[in-house]
């Protein structure tokens, strides 16, 4: 039985996810402020990501990129001439 697991460490995120460490400790330092905060579990010292949450998360995320820069760049067509 392939049993997905629940809850992913850092480095785990890191392996399965498309995102760089630097990358994902921005967005967990932020995590009030993004929306990511629902996804994290803190026992003590050590972060707990709830991998289904979080996959909602980079979706939401990136749909909300993906409008924005579009945005940008519809803005910016109209440049200089």
């Amino acid at each position: 039985m392939n049993h997905q697991r629940n809850y992913l460490s850092f480095n785990q995120v890191i392996e399965l996810y498309p995102i760089s460490r630097g990358a994902l400790r921005r967005y967990l330092l932020n995590r009030e402020q993004n929306g990511l905060a629902s996804a994290i579990i803190r026992p003590r010292r050590k972060l707990i990501i709830h991998r289904k949450r979080f996959e909602a998360w980079l979706e939401s995320f990136s749909e909300r990129t993906c409008s924005t820069t579009q945005t940008v760049n519809k803005s910016s067509k109209g440049g200089k001439r």
